[in-house]
């Protein structure tokens, strides 16, 4: 046997497996884009093929089906640097943490994309974000929120006409068919809503490299003079500040993603399921020995 599933590890059709040559943890998937292959030298070769839907009139790229290897959840660097400065009666302790590399499956960035609620599903929504404006040969409504999305019809697939029978669009680029007259602009909104869909939606953008660097800790103390602690009968005085977790001054993950919301701390899993927002500490400390 040359490969193994690593049980805990499926996130809706991304799993870790352990492959024979490959790292322990390599990511995997059955809902990548399907691809279109042509004749050699066509230039069409390696696009999306689209499906269809025709009760919306919309074409999204298509599931392929095969698994396929989609990321690796083993970071390539971890690091850290702790130091502490001393001046005087003070101390100024900084500790930096970073992971560079490691990918990272976020169901949070595929349902907000579903649902239209992050940045990337602004494009083409409405003319001031790039939608185009047509009348619709079907209802005689001007929309303006067209698009027209990258890919290649599969092959024999028929699209419905206004007034004509259905047009045969298979191996023809949406572009193409559109300047054929043959499509209407994809409605943005409904695209989005395919793309990240529980049953049509592909794995292409929601495993992401989770690289980061954090500023994990500082924290300032000061120590007193023993000729004023000594007046309070003590053997010592200590009053310190520290934050933690304070903030990432590298972080790959889009729209402020927190790269710590891993669901598990399985070594099979790397993967959310519920965004968790970042939080700071903030400690106070007076120490006194007696």
């Amino acid at each position: 046997r040359t490969e193994y599933s690593l049980n805990g590890g499926m996130l809706h059709n991304v799993s870790s497996w352990a492959v024979v040559g490959k790292s322990y943890g390599v990511l995997r998937s059955t809902t990548s884009s399907a691809r279109y292959q042509g004749s050699a030298g066509d230039p069409k070769n390696g696009l999306p093929l689209l499906d269809w839907r025709a009760g919306r009139r919309v074409a999204f790229p298509s599931q392929s089906g095969q698994i396929a290897d989609v990321g690796d959840m083993n970071a390539k660097f971890r690091g850290g640097w702790d130091n502490t400065f001393k001046y005087k009666n003070f101390s100024l302790n900084v500790l930096v943490d970073a992971k560079i590399g490691g990918d990272m499956a976020w169901l949070n960035l595929r349902y907000g994309t579903h649902t239209g609620v992050f940045p990337n599903s602004l494009a083409n929504r409405s003319p001031e974000y790039g939608g185009m404006t047509w009348t619709s040969g079907f209802d005689n409504v001007t929309y303006d929120d067209g698009m027209i999305p990258e890919g290649v019809f599969k092959p024999g697939q028929m699209i419905e006409q206004p007034n004509a029978a259905p047009a045969n669009v298979g191996g023809m680029t949406f572009q193409e068919a559109y300047d054929a007259g043959l499509v209407e602009p994809n409605h943005a909104p409904m695209y989005y809503y395919r793309y990240g869909s529980w049953s049509t939606g592909v794995s292409d953008y929601w495993v992401l490299e989770n690289s980061w660097i954090s500023l994990r800790q500082v924290a300032l103390s000061y120590a007193f003079d023993k000729k004023f602690y000594s007046k309070l009968k003590l053997t010592g005085l200590n009053v310190s500040v520290a934050g933690r977790d304070l903030l990432y001054l590298y972080n790959t993950l889009p729209y402020d993603f927190n790269p710590a919301s891993n669901n598990s701390n399985s070594t099979s899993f790397s993967g959310e399921n519920g965004f968790l927002p970042m939080t700071r500490n903030w400690i106070f400390t007076l120490r006194a020995n007696f």
